[in-house]
C-alpha cells in the first residue's frame, strides 16, 4: 500500500512540514514523497549526506559518534534525523543510513544493515533492519521501511500513543531479524526496556489477522513472543516464559 497520500494527507491537515537526510538511499525517500501532486506544501527539501564529512558538517552528526558507532549506526541515524529536522526548520524529519550492498559489510554490520529515524516535535525513534535483497531492492526496503515509520508516528495520537513498556504487558520494540533463501524472517535479537536480548532458540511460527507470530528463547530459558505487522513493519513483544515447553 502507497503510504505516500496517507503521509500527506495527515501533514497536510495538520500544517506539518517534512525534512529528509538519507545516505544508503540516496535520495529515493525524498523521491517517493515528491511522487505525490501537491508535496511542495509539506515537503520542504532533504539531504544526501553520503559522506561522514557531510553528515557532520552539514547535518550535525557529531565526529565521535562517527569515530566510535561507525556511520550506519543508531547514534548516526538519530543524529541525522535531529540535524534535518533543525536545519530545515521542519515539524518532522526522516533519516536512513546503511549498507546497500553488495560489498561494504563485515561480520558485525551485515550487508542489509540499515538505521532508519524520525524525528518529531514529542521525540525521536530509530529501528534496525537487516535486508537481505540485491543493492537496489535493499534500497528500496528501506525506503519503505521510513514511510511506514514515518506514517506510524504520525499517526500515534491520544489513545494510540506508544505505552510504556513493562514485564507484565506488551511493548513496542526494535528487533533484529535475517531473511532465509526462501523469504522466512527469522529473529536474532531485540531491545526490551533498554536492554539487547539475543535470541538463543527458536519455536513455532504463525499467522493471524495478518501479522506473524515467533516464539523465542533468550539466556535464562526465558521464552517471548515477538509480534510483526507486514503493513506497518511494526513489532511487538511479549513475555511468555511459562510456555518454556513449546520451544
Amino acid at each position: 500500500m502507497d503510504k505516500v497520500p496517507q503521509i500527506a494527507e495527515v501533514l497536510q491537515g495538520k500544517k506539518e512540514t517534512l525534512a529528509t537526510a538519507e545516505s544508503c538511499t540516496g535520495g529515493l525517500v525524498g523521491h517517493l514523497l515528491t511522487n505525490a501532486s501537491g508535496s511542495s506544501e509539506w515537503y520542504m527539501g532533504g539531504m544526501v549526506a553520503y559522506s561522514n564529512m557531510v553528515k557532520h558538517g552539514f547535518l550535525g552528526v557529531r565526529r565521535e559518534t562517527l569515530e566510535r558507532e561507525g556511520a550506519v549506526s543508531a547514534e548516526v541515524a538519530e543524529q541525522m534525523a535531529v540535524g534535518a529536522r533543525q536545519g530545515f526548520d521542519t515539524t518532522y524529519a526522516v533519516s536512513v543510513t546503511g549498507i546497500a550492498g553488495p560489498g561494504g559489510g563485515t561480520e558485525e554490520k551485515p550487508v542489509g544493515l540499515t538505521y532508519i529515524g524520525v524525528a518529531g516535535p514529542e521525540r525521536t525513534v530509530v529501528r534496525r533492519f537487516v535486508w537481505n535483497g540485491s543493492r537496489a531492492a535493499n534500497k528500496q526496503s528501506s525506503a519503505d521501511a521510513a514511510l511506514a515509520l514515518l506514517l506510524e508516528l504520525l499517526q500515534e495520537t491520544g489513545e494510540n500513543a506508544p505505552k510504556e513498556s513493562s514485564m507484565e504487558g506488551e511493548a513496542s520494540a526494535a528487533v533484529d531479524t535475517a531473511f532465509e533463501p526462501d523469504g522466512k524472517m527469522r529473529p536474532l535479537a531485540f531491545v526490551w526496556n533498554g536492554r539487547s536480548m539475543k535470541v538463543t532458540d527458536w519455536g513455532r511460527q504463525w499467522e493471524k489477522e495478518g501479522a506473524r507470530y515467533f516464539l523465542v528463547m533468550t539466556a535464562g530459558d526465558r521464552i517471548w513472543e515477538l509480534c510483526f505487522t507486514p503493513v506497518t513493519l511494526h513489532w511487538h513483544i511479549t513475555p511468555r516464559t511459562e510456555e518454556r515447553r513449546t520451544v
